[in-house]
């Protein structure tokens, strides 16, 4: 046998170890979990790129953001910010480089408005008198901290927004504050208890524990009370800054949600009981878009999507048994509602009506979206990446 007959069978018989090696489930990519691709529990077939990025200690995530592609997030059980950059895989834990002392706490939100992430401990209130609870400033540009309002523990922060002129407005238990970012000076625009802000280019619209929302000017600091006699929980601008939606604790049980057509400076009420006949499993509040999650008597999923045009709830019944699953976390992208449950990531695609479960048997706490094909969980297991189809 000539030596390029004794080539061709010895590369042969190599390429028949190395696949019954990968067969045996010996060799596998170092970053393609090994349940990549998926079958639907349709006709269809669907397949997802799910990439393990890192693995991380992610415990009680409480919030995360990606900013340039950087995924901040915070953990409930340790003080500080994590960063982890998502193309050299490299994770910086800040703790000591913002001298984060033992008396500030934890941070527990984050926002992000153009070159600045500000961290702030909201509703966090301490029964340690000497607790500070500073407000935290990352500018992008220079890289670089700042805190704000520091050494001032009667101050219970509970959210913040940017303003295009070096201007943050810092709502507080004692009211609105305007931050000078140039001079630190911090001057008090309103005295009421806030729950939560959002703003235009023109207004500040703060909602309150006691009095409902109130319509703030940025120049003038005028201010209307644009829905009375409410308890509000949470506010978020939709839609172009065309909608806010108000969450109202509802101890008169007249509504759960307000939406707030600024444009038209009117108001719609939506109840609990005539959206839906059951129980919210649980309520997506998302940067693009609202809904709900929840089941009927015979345990299938319901989602409601809210629709800017009609101003009214979409109703999807799925074919998905939710058992006594937890949901965690919620997006909707396109035509897609991904869950982050209790034993995977259910990935129900409203096209076909089919779903799959992804990551299966971890705890996904958190799911944050690049764009619109590309996720980012945050798992008991570590941290992953998921290209959709």
């Amino acid at each position: 046998m000539d030596n390029y007959k004794k080539r061709i069978i010895c590369l042969f018989a190599l390429c028949l170890m190395v696949l019954h090696l990968i067969a045996c489930g010996e060799i596998k990519k170092n970053t393609i979990v090994s349940n990549n691709k998926l079958e639907s529990h349709t006709d269809n077939k669907n397949n997802y790129w799910v990439t393990k990025i890192i693995d991380y200690d992610i415990r009680n995530i409480i919030d995360a953001k990606i900013v340039n592609n950087k995924l901040w997030f915070i953990l409930g059980w340790k003080k500080g910010i994590h960063r982890l950059n998502l193309n050299t895989k490299e994770v910086k834990y800040y703790d000591n480089d913002v001298k984060l002392n033992e008396n500030i706490g934890y941070y527990n939100a984050i926002s992000h408005f153009d070159d600045n992430i500000w961290f702030y401990p909201k509703h966090l209130i301490y029964s340690d008198p000497k607790v500070s609870q500073a407000v935290l400033r990352y500018d992008i540009s220079k890289n670089k901290f700042t805190k704000y309002l520091d050494g001032k523990p009667d101050i219970h922060i509970n959210a913040t927004i940017y303003d295009n002129n070096d201007v943050a407005w810092i709502g507080t238990h004692k009211g609105l504050f305007k931050l000078d970012l140039q001079t630190s000076e911090v001057g008090v625009i309103n005295n009421e208890y806030i729950n939560d802000i959002v703003g235009t280019n023109t207004d500040v619209f703060i909602g309150t524990s006691n009095n409902g929302i109130f319509k703030v000017n940025k120049k003038t600091y005028e201010k209307s009370n644009i829905l009375k006699s409410k308890f509000i929980l949470g506010l978020k601008l939709y839609n172009n800054n065309n909608h806010i939606f108000a969450n109202i604790g509802n101890e008169d049980e007249t509504a759960f949600f307000a939406c707030y057509n600024i444009h038209k400076n009117s108001f719609k009420y939506y109840n609990e009981k005539d959206l839906i006949d059951e129980n919210v499993q649980y309520i997506h509040i998302g940067k693009d878009n609202i809904g709900f999650i929840t089941t009927k008597l015979n345990n299938k999923m319901l989602f409601y999507q809210f629709n800017f045009e009609t101003e009214k709830f979409d109703k999807l019944e799925t074919n998905y048994e939710l058992n006594n699953n937890l949901i965690f976390d919620a997006i909707f992208l396109n035509q897609y509602f991904i869950l982050g449950l209790d034993n995977g990531v259910l990935i129900y695609n409203k096209s076909s009506e089919s779903y799959d479960i992804i990551l299966k048997n971890i705890k996904a706490e958190k799911i944050v979206n690049i764009n619109d094909s590309k996720l980012i969980v945050l798992s008991s297991e570590g941290i992953y990446s998921v290209l959709l189809k």
